[in-house]
């Protein structure tokens, strides 16, 4: 077996170490099993299928962050008005002015998380106040 050949066509994408494990492997392999197989040939189409892993697995990065990247601009599109609104440091004092249940609906699809603490927040404590006003107030009659 001439592994000259196999570093000449496979070296420069899996380098010099991971090719001598791989053969070291099948070497080891073929003498405890039977092996009839040419292991010149049998290297060359093992990388030739890790190189198609590789290959593929490239493609499959780009078109997951192609994925991601559309799902970004969606959520662009999602976001926009409470993104132009807090931007312009306003979306807190409009979300005041909606009942409850149209925040926490408005929290459940765009992104307004910490607006909406903050407004649920302010919300419960203008409550508080109210009730001890009304308490101040029937006790007063």
């Amino acid at each position: 077996m001439n592994i000259n050949n196999t570093y000449h066509k496979w070296e420069n994408k899996f380098g010099r170490e991971y090719i001598n494990h791989i053969y070291k492997n099948l070497e080891f392999i073929g003498s405890k099993l039977f092996e009839d197989r040419n292991l010149e040939d049998v290297l060359d189409t093992f990388f030739h299928y890790e190189n198609l892993i590789r290959e593929k697995q490239n493609h499959l990065n780009s078109i997951n962050e192609e994925i991601k990247s559309l799902n970004q601009k969606k959520d662009e599109i999602i976001n926009y008005s409470s993104d132009k609104l807090r931007y312009e440091n306003k979306l807190i004092s409009w979300l005041k002015n909606l009942n409850m249940s149209d925040v926490s609906k408005l929290n459940s699809l765009i992104n307004i998380n910490s607006e909406f603490n903050e407004v649920d927040r302010i919300k419960f404590e203008e409550q508080k106040r109210n009730r001890g006003k009304n308490i101040t107030m029937n006790l007063n009659n």
